[in-house]
């Protein structure tokens, strides 16, 4: 009898964000991370109907997209990522431009074999920051240059 029975776990996500200034950060543990959404920016199917009704489909190049990162504001990846950009913002002021989108994700799935890999991985600014009673989460939007979805080799 087949098994429909499949579980998820967020315990079973690990990940990498690495970068060209300061050394990788693991995903686990107790970072403080809530959530990791990745968004396919682009369509990679058109299909166009002609008056007479003929179809014709197309295939759309390109696999950029966008990744949010929602962690708690005291977390230990909230502090590691204000201190990158700060880095990264701090010498694109400058002209050097060497490092600026030069992040990359790597988030994988152990339980259910797949992963997303994210280069040219590029914050588009500090998040918006809660004052209030009680602490939040903040949202980090990375612009990523190419997303690759990749099954986990057994």
């Amino acid at each position: 009898m087949p098994n429909f029975l499949y579980t998820y776990s967020f315990k079973d996500i690990v990940g990498v964000f690495t970068n060209t200034v300061l050394p990788p950060f693991p995903l686990g543990g107790e970072a403080g991370l809530d959530k990791i959404e990745v968004e396919m920016s682009r369509d990679r199917v058109n299909l166009k109907v002609a008056a007479d009704a003929g179809m014709m489909m197309s295939y759309m190049a390109g696999a950029n997209g966008t990744m949010l990162v929602t962690c708690q504001e005291t977390s230990p990846l909230d502090a590691y990522l204000v201190n990158y950009v700060d880095i990264i913002y701090s010498q694109a002021d400058k002209a050097n431009l060497l490092n600026f989108a030069a992040g990359q994700w790597l988030i994988s799935d152990i339980i259910n074999a797949r992963s997303h890999r994210a280069v040219g991985a590029i914050p588009l600014k500090i998040p918006n920051r809660p004052y209030e009673g009680e602490g939040q989460n903040v949202t980090w939007t990375f612009i990523c240059a190419q997303i690759t979805n990749e099954a986990l080799l057994p």
